[in-house]
């Protein structure tokens, strides 16, 4: 039994340092992750959504000190944190600078829901891009928050399954040797 709780735990050290250089690494690893992380219920949820706030926040920013929508598309992808919501921003940066309007360069986003990209196209028909993008992202924080106050049960229910999943592990492992031993001594 030693060597197979062994061989599990060098496993599982082995699976959690491959996710860690996968989140570290820049190529098609960190995108696998990020697409498994994002699929998670909640957690992929909160992690697109405060991603795509920040992303928004720091567009505004760059808007209102007088950067040019292209260099700010540029300099946001790169601070953007996920790499599938870099590849968005550059998409959207590629789209504007071939003459089309950032809310139609966000069209193919995962992380901007319509109703995030239609307050971009208010924004930029109104001149108010800057505002626009600020109020995205404080709605974006506030499903993030809204969010956050759903984890804290689901957390505990898989705490619970785990702990009840170890306890069952642990009375089978005492009951079945003796049940075994019982049939033996029955024979």
């Amino acid at each position: 039994r030693l060597p197979q709780i062994g061989l599990f735990l060098g496993a599982c050290v082995l699976a959690a340092f491959a996710a860690s250089r996968a989140a570290r690494s820049g190529g098609g690893l960190r995108r696998a992750w990020e697409r498994v992380l994002l699929r998670l219920p909640v957690v992929g949820r909160i992690s697109s959504r405060s991603a795509a706030a920040r992303a928004c926040r720091n567009l505004a920013l760059l808007l209102e000190s007088g950067t040019p929508v292209t260099r700010a598309l540029e300099t946001a992808a790169k601070t953007a944190g996920l790499s599938l919501l870099a590849a968005d921003l550059e998409n959207a940066r590629q789209a504007v600078q071939a003459g089309g309007s950032l809310a139609a360069g966000l069209e193919g986003s995962h992380f901007f829901p319509p109703a995030a990209r239609r307050m971009v196209a208010v924004g930029e028909g109104s001149g108010q891009l800057p505002g626009m993008l600020q109020q995205t992202a404080a709605l974006f924080e506030m499903e993030v928050d809204a969010l956050m106050q759903r984890l804290p049960p689901l957390v505990e229910t898989g705490m619970l399954l785990v702990v009840g999943g170890n306890v069952a592990f642990v009375m089978l492992s005492l009951f079945l040797p003796i049940v075994a031993l019982y049939k033996a001594v029955q024979k």
